[in-house]
């Protein structure tokens, strides 16, 4: 009796989804011996915004099946906070099911033959390892899939052929360390996988950095989120080739140590391509150090003018260089230094005012003074070692000149000696009283230096000869008086 009873109490309540009015909002118990669950009637707008009409919802009623005596017309499906271990349905039942919530359960095995209609699986927070490549066969409407917070560590290139539709997909947190399940082909020969896809989220996973590089090229992608990823490739994941509408870039907590200002401002300098505004979060990284070339400030101030870059966390060191990026960039990209905290203190405008003292280059008002004095100073020191050489030339010359001039007046004298003893003794000695032994003192000192060098040469000349008359006349025996014959 209590049976009948119970089983015509649900008669009444699936009939009333059929005749439910078109406005109000009305929430009701489904009733059910075993379970109590809310659904929503067509006039349930609070529902209408994430889940279409009509909806259950089974929350945390410790639930390990799938009711099957709900509205057969059901939409949208909630089971969250459950005891599921698999999520399967039997035939012809809840045909029309778009929204399915089974997560935070324990369930480790999967099939939506039964679902076609699916277009939202949200499958975090269970136990799954693996998923086969018939997962989702069938899931040709399929938009959203949530499958967060599992241990999955490997997904086979085939299993997201079906769902050429897709546009959120979220893997984060779980085991996975490759990205080959983006190999895949379209099973619609008019579109390519992953084509459509807007949202994705790689957080919290095992990838290499070299497996962010082997990202395909997701043309409609918008947000993508690698964050807890600790060898995330910034620079690939910029790349505007590969993700032309890119536009949030979630990196926060990836151990990053340096950041490269080219390839975030810059990228390629493709400005055809890369999006006209992104927001990059790279909160709670460990970057010390900004890459930056002073060549491109140009270049990156006219490439990416709506950059928002939120680096709350990060130590950076506040130093001369980092104040040459804060003076080319500060004024276009104010909004990307606001959330600097600098290494030395928190107090980021009292580490600009100490670098403004040390770093900032001589004001332009005293550089035309400073050029002046400089000039003046070579100038001067050039006349200082002009003078110094003159006055050493001119005291070696005043000293020598006097010697071998007063040298010159006695070898004149004594040239004259010489002359008679060489034409007395021996004849063949008179090529040494050649003209120019003739030294006039009569005319005073030499005008020019040619003169002077001149004159020396000769009484050079004479002081060999005078030696080679001296050691003749020793060396020859003296002869008594000649007879004149």
């Amino acid at each position: 009796m209590r049976r009948m009873w119970m089983n015509h109490l649900l008669l009444v309540a699936s009939l009333r989804f059929l005749i439910q009015p078109s406005s109000g909002n009305i929430v009701t118990p489904c009733l059910h011996h075993e379970f109590h669950c809310l659904c929503s009637a067509p006039g349930d707008v609070a529902e209408q915004s994430s889940f279409p009409y009509p909806a259950a919802a089974c929350q945390e009623q410790n639930l390990s099946y799938v009711p099957q005596f709900l509205n057969p017309k059901l939409k949208s499906l909630r089971l969250t906070g459950n005891t599921l271990l698999s999520f399967s349905l039997p035939p012809l039942i809840y045909l029309q099911l778009s929204v399915l919530d089974v997560s935070h359960n324990s369930i480790s095995s999967l099939d939506f033959s039964q679902c076609p209609r699916l277009r939202r699986i949200d499958l975090s927070w269970n136990r799954l390892t693996a998923l086969n490549e018939s997962a989702f066969r069938g899931l040709n409407l399929l938009t959203h899939l949530n499958i967060a917070h599992n241990n999955i560590r490997q997904l086979l290139p085939a299993i997201f052929q079906p769902v050429s539709e897709l546009t959120h997909l979220d893997l984060s947190e779980n085991l996975l360390s490759g990205m080959n399940f983006f190999d895949g082909h379209s099973s619609d020969p008019n579109h390519q996988l992953f084509e459509k896809l807007e949202m994705l989220s790689l957080a919290g996973n095992k990838f290499a950095s070299i497996e962010f590089c082997s990202l395909p090229q997701l043309p409609s992608l918008t947000v993508l989120d690698v964050t807890g990823s600790p060898h995330a490739n910034l620079t690939c994941l910029l790349n505007p080739h590969r993700f032309p509408s890119l536009g949030v870039l979630n990196v926060s907590r990836c151990f990053l140590e340096r950041l490269d200002l080219d390839a975030l401002f810059d990228l390629s300098g493709n400005q055809t391509v890369a999006p006209a505004a992104i927001v990059l979060n790279l909160t709670g990284n460990q970057i010390r150090l900004l890459d930056y070339n002073p060549h491109n400030a140009e270049r990156i101030l006219q490439h990416r003018q709506n950059v928002s870059v939120e680096l709350t966390g990060n130590p950076v060191l506040c130093d001369c260089s980092f104040y040459q990026v804060f003076l080319d960039l500060g004024s276009r990209f104010e909004q990307f230094f606001q959330g600097i905290h600098c290494l030395q203190t928190a107090n980021r405008l009292e580490v600009l005012s100490s670098l403004q003292a040390q770093c900032l280059p001589t004001p332009s008002h005293l550089t035309p003074v400073v050029v002046a004095l400089s000039l003046f100073l070579l100038l001067l020191g050039c006349i200082v070692v002009a003078v110094i050489f003159y006055r050493q030339r001119k005291a070696h010359t005043s000293s020598f000149v006097p010697l071998r001039w007063e040298a010159s007046l006695k070898n004149t004298t004594i040239a004259a000696d010489a002359e008679s003893v060489s034409q007395h003794y021996y004849s063949e000695s008179t090529s040494c009283t050649s003209p120019e032994m003739d030294i006039k003192m009569a005319d005073g000192p030499p005008e020019s230096d040619e003169d002077l060098e001149n004159i020396y040469a000769t009484i050079d000349e004479f002081y060999l000869n005078r030696e080679h008359i001296y050691a003749s006349e020793i060396d020859r025996p003296k002869a008594g008086p000649v007879t004149e014959l």
